[in-house]
């Protein structure tokens, strides 16, 4: 079943064709050869026609005749009995009153185009006087045109005798899809230094909303990275972006010896858009990351939480000050920001698209230098000491046995 907007379409590709010489012999006249003939029902024809199979009035002995149509379009039931329910596609007519035979006659026919406000719509139609574009018919005073031809009116028709408008069965229209917007904030704080890697915060946090910005595009999700400048700016960046959602990215650090994925929300309140999506980040991130101590915390006195328009969620991705949860980190952000992606997508009920090849945890290949196992942890605290005093930057790592 063709859509209302597909019954549209080509009257709306003729809006703004004027009557000339002696008048009806628009494009639709031309197509019913039907030259110098009222053609205001030739034009609901007309749609018909050319918007393709199946055919809304087929069975109709003629279309093009108001009385014939409207007989036709009563016998079928389809007559609203409220017309403020008017929707975009209706076929409506005005109507006057017949003395002689006691009833209603249908006089001119047209399309129901939008809703203004109650009984009051914008109208497409042709043979009455009109305007070139829906936007001029807006600002008009109702029942005015501005040329004889094919284009837009606004009427006020209330419900009763002179305007009787009806309702076909039209094909349901596909909704919108509205596009989701995420504003990224990578942590610019350079001076934090990594525990291994001669690295920063900065650095690696830069590279985890890169790889995150990549697969929220390639999953429809348009992105905004937010570049050195003040929390306030940013901010600021992403209520005009008309974020859905604010992403601080960052790595913790603390004493050296805390480790696990931290992220804040305004508020602990499992019907907050702040707290859903931080668990639907924290579901997936938190058993990807080394560290065991993991959690939501509600932090309404964070700058970047409590300032946005947008929820926010605020990621701490694990500790940079753990030798190996840095190396970690280092190794992993393009997994990492898939995987911020992958929650981010959950939230906002976006399909997840992975990549093509998806970044195992390491990421890139790496080569270690090894120079010794154990399986009890106190020989190998005793020996990193040793090895520490050649190389200080060594550390210990933790793997099963094979």
């Amino acid at each position: 079943m063709k859509t209302a907007a597909q019954m549209l379409a080509p009257v709306e590709k003729l809006a703004g064709e004027r009557e000339t010489g002696t008048g009806n012999n628009t494009t639709v006249n031309r197509y019913w050869n039907a030259i110098g003939a009222a053609y205001c029902g030739y034009t609901i024809w007309y749609a018909d026609r050319q918007s393709g199979k199946p055919y809304l009035l087929d069975g109709c002995s003629n279309p093009a005749w108001c009385r014939s149509l409207g007989e036709w379009l009563t016998a079928k039931g389809w007559r609203l009995k409220d017309n403020g329910k008017a929707q975009k596609g209706d076929i409506a007519f005005y109507c006057e009153y017949n003395q002689k035979e006691s009833r209603w006659m249908y006089q001119h026919v047209f399309f129901i185009y939008e809703k203004v406000s109650g009984t009051t719509f914008l109208t497409l139609e042709g043979n009455n006087m009109v305007f070139s574009t829906a936007e001029k018919a807006r600002m008009s005073t109702a029942g005015t045109g501005a040329f004889e031809g094919i284009g837009y009116k606004k009427r006020n028709m209330p419900t009763g005798g002179t305007w009787a408008i009806f309702h076909p069965p039209y094909g349901e229209e596909e909704k919108a899809v509205e596009e989701k917007r995420v504003y990224l904030s990578p942590s610019d704080q350079r001076s934090n230094t990594y525990a291994v890697g001669n690295t920063t915060e900065d650095v690696q946090c830069g590279k985890i909303a890169a790889a995150c910005k990549t697969a929220l595009e390639r999953s429809g999700v348009k992105v905004m990275v937010g570049q050195y400048d003040t929390m306030a700016n940013r901010c600021k960046a992403s209520d005009s972006f008309k974020a859905h959602l604010h992403v601080p990215i960052h790595t913790n650090a603390a004493n050296g010896k805390a480790s696990g994925t931290r992220i804040f929300c305004y508020k602990l309140d499992k019907t907050s858009e702040g707290y859903k999506a931080a668990k639907a980040v924290f579901d997936v991130l938190a058993p990807l990351t080394p560290g065991t101590s993991e959690n939501i915390k509600a932090n309404p006195s964070l700058f970047e939480v409590k300032t946005p328009a947008a929820p926010t969620v605020y990621i701490e991705v694990d500790f940079h000050d753990v030798p190996d949860v840095a190396q970690w980190i280092i190794d992993n952000t393009e997994v990492i920001g898939e995987t911020i992606a992958k929650g981010i997508c959950s939230y906002l009920g976006v399909r997840f698209k992975a990549a093509a090849s998806k970044p195992a945890a390491g990421g890139n290949v790496i080569y270690r230098v090894q120079v010794g196992a154990f399986s009890v942890k106190a020989n190998a605290d005793a020996y990193l000491k040793e090895v520490q005093k050649v190389f200080p930057a060594a550390f210990i790592t933790k793997a099963e046995k094979k």
